[in-house]
């Protein structure tokens, strides 16, 4: 007899045996109330020595269902391997009934099928869930976390649904503790990420203080994590450790806090090792929430990557602004010009950051070093001349200065073929132009500076044909002095063409936004481009007014649109408005002379209104 036919004749034997004996009550269904002590027996039984005591155990766990399903998960891991192979089989033949009766509609419409789903459509069903206002979708997660054996990523996702929901209202603290004790066994939980939801239960009634039980449930992740056992993922583990981090920020647990941040910046940085931009990031979250204890124990733990880095430097001198102390503000901005640095890109980036954060005057001082480390003719070195002639030197209306800056650069470019080439190979030209657009314009406002209207109108002329789109230049135009009648209808063609051409941007954008291109940034500059020209001009004001409120709509707090608003109510003669609106412009940029200027014309204007009516 060959090998194969003789275990063939078993398993044939095997089963004619275990009918026999199922049908006269071997196999009787389990007792509905066994307890976990007999289960676990019965567990055991898995991996009795025969045959019908294995199929026998088998059966009656069946049988008993739900009930079992926490000790047959526990039982995977069994050393046995007949045990771990049997609990796992059974664990995926024990039918679970994701939809009870209990359930709200909602929860009920949600969970229909879901059985039979395949993991995105899981974990949209999770999130659905973890919507429901009042933690309607307590029972079903927690049902999720519990029975769920298709995957552990979906276990994850359900409990961290429950987690994200924080600290509870205290009406509904009792019964969704109820709930997730009820529904999820909670006295038996030892395994993540059923022993999440154990230690939220714990921290939600004590919420003063973060339990130190988080850390290591989190560093248990991290390590699963390394291990790339599929179990876990980056995101999943991020979002762990953002619930103590939210819990401690709600409650100003600042050790906590910046506890949780350490092993979110080693979390996100496993790949790069460079710390550096996630550091920066953090800073800033801690700075906008005024949270200084904190971020004195987080400029210690990081003090050696902030002494060593212009920008994370910068952003501790923002935050020391913020708190009031401008003379350390100022001292740590100023050393940080002085670090040394690997390469010229490296200095730019930090300059255009300290910028964009409103902090042009720290800006200048990168900029300039950029200029004097640099050729004419290299781009970092024009773009920091274009920058600094912008931002610093015709606000503070150096405008000869700012021209001369430019002039230098585009003359060495112009002399210098290779440097041409090299614009066109970055397709630069456009940038190149604008740049000589600008330098006119400069000149321009010069020349109107010293009462040379003729050199002023020969310039804006220039920067017009080169940048015809420029408002500034148009508006210059416009108010030019001791113009002929013909200069001043030229102009009034160019601004009405000006305006026409916004008008079909505007159209266009709005086009754009109807078929969900996401053009909310198009339309906002187009709106404020259009509010900007004619509040300086002549036209519509109240238009302009609406246009320029549409574009912070669409941009809130931008703080040059706010800029475009004090005007334009100031055109319009709501002066109380306009006061309002420029001082909210000037305090989120309060480094802009521009800005400054505009806001001592309207209070001049407010006052000289107001000494009329009196």
């Amino acid at each position: 007899m060959t090998t194969k036919l003789y275990w063939s004749l078993v398993f044939v034997l095997g089963t004619l045996l275990f009918v026999r004996f199922a049908n006269t009550g071997l196999a009787d269904e389990a007792a509905p109330h066994l307890s976990q002590q007999q289960i676990r027996q019965l567990i055991t039984q898995l991996g009795h020595d025969e045959y019908l005591q294995r199929e026998r155990a088998e059966t009656q766990l069946i049988n008993i269902g739900a009930a079992a399903f926490s000790a047959l998960q526990a039982a995977e891991r069994n050393a046995d391997l007949e045990v771990s192979t049997r609990a796992r089989y059974l664990l995926n033949q024990i039918s679970i009934d994701w939809v009870r009766s209990s359930d709200s509609a909602a929860v009920r419409t949600i969970m229909l099928g879901y059985g039979k789903l395949a993991e995105p459509q899981k974990q949209e069903k999770i999130e659905l869930l973890r919507k429901l206002p009042n933690q309607g979708g307590f029972g079903a997660l927690a049902r999720i976390v519990r029975y769920e054996t298709s995957s552990e990523k979906i276990v994850r996702h359900a409990a961290l649904a429950i987690l994200r929901n924080g600290f509870l209202p205290e009406e509904r603290l009792a019964n969704a503790i109820a709930l997730l004790r009820v529904e999820m066994q909670l006295d038996k939980a030892s395994e993540a990420p059923a022993s999440w939801i154990a230690v939220y239960i714990d921290q939600i009634q004590q919420p003063d203080k973060i339990l130190d039980r988080w850390f290591p449930l989190i560093d248990a992740e991290l390590e699963l994590l390394s291990e790339e056992v599929n179990l876990t993922d980056q995101l999943l583990t991020s979002m762990l450790i953002r619930v103590p981090l939210l819990l401690s920020d709600k409650i100003n647990d600042y050790q906590a806090l910046v506890d949780s941040l350490e092993r979110l910046i080693d979390l996100s940085t496993l790949k790069t090792g460079k710390p550096e931009r996630e550091i920066s990031r953090w800073m800033k979250w801690l700075i906008d929430r005024e949270k200084w204890e904190a971020l004195s124990l987080f400029e210690d733990r990081y003090a050696l990557e902030i002494r060593e880095n212009r920008t994370l430097l910068y952003r501790l001198a923002l935050a020391r602004e913020k708190q009031g102390r401008a003379e350390v503000a100022e001292e740590i901005a100023a050393s940080a010009v002085l670090l040394t640095l690997s390469t010229v890109e490296e200095r730019a980036a930090c300059a255009a950051e300290i910028k964009d954060l409103g902090h042009y005057d720290w800006a200048e001082r990168e900029w300039l070093a950029i200029v004097k480390e640099t050729e004419p003719t290299e781009w970092q070195s024009l773009f920091a001349r274009s920058s600094l002639s912008l931002y610093r030197l015709s606000d503070r209306l150096e405008y000869k200065a700012a021209a001369d800056l430019l002039t230098e650069s585009l003359d060495a470019v112009e002399a210098n073929p290779d440097a041409v080439e090299e614009f066109q190979r970055l397709q630069q030209v456009d940038y190149f132009k604008s740049m000589r657009s600008n330098r006119d314009f400069y000149l321009a406002s010069h020349y109107a500076s010293l009462g040379d209207y003729e050199k002023e109108r020969k310039y804006l002329g220039q920067a017009y044909q080169l940048a015809p789109e420029n408002a500034d230049i148009i508006i210059a135009m416009y108010h030019s002095k001791q113009a002929d009648q013909d200069y001043r209808s030229r102009s009034r063609v160019v601004l009405k063409d000006a305006i026409r051409g916004l008008d079909t941007e505007i159209n266009k954008a709005e086009r754009n936004r109807k078929q969900n291109r996401n053009q909310d940034s198009d339309l906002a500059t187009h709106l404020n481009h259009w509010a900007w020209l004619v509040s300086n001009t002549e036209g519509d004001f109240e238009k302009a007014v609406k246009y320029s409120k549409r574009s912070l709509t669409l941009q809130p707090g931008q703080p040059s649109f706010l800029d475009t608003l004090g005007r334009c109510h100031f055109a319009a003669g709501n002066f109380k408005e306009a006061l309002k609106v420029q001082r909210e412009a000037v305090e989120k940029q309060p480094h802009l002379m521009v800005m400054q200027r505009q806001l001592k014309l309207i209070e001049e204007a407010l006052a000289k209104n107001k000494a009329v009516d009196n």
